[in-house]
């Protein structure tokens, strides 16, 4: 196998897992939002979304990435998580 066969096998193994991470994350956000509904929890809270972005951006800075990718992305995951939470 040549090497860019190799490499291009890693990272279909990473996007899998990163895809079982992600789906298994969302999961957590349904039971969330079943939660939030039967206790008239509001779906947004900012102050938490600022502060788990904080978190991620200095575990993000020891990891190598850089905090705009890493803002967008967790930008997109809220977003995607409120739209499940709404329809929990």
């Amino acid at each position: 196998m040549n090497e860019l066969e190799n490499l291009r096998q890693q990272i279909d193994r990473l996007d899998e897992e990163l895809l079982k991470t992600l789906a298994e994350r969302m999961k957590v956000v349904d039971q969330l939002g079943k939660y939030k509904k039967a206790n008239g929890v509001e779906l947004r809270d900012n102050e938490r979304f600022r502060a788990l972005v904080a978190t991620r951006l200095d575990q993000a800075a020891k990891l190598g990435l850089s905090d705009s990718f890493v803002t967008e992305l967790y930008e997109l995951i809220h977003l995607a998580a409120l739209e499940r939470e709404a329809g929990a």
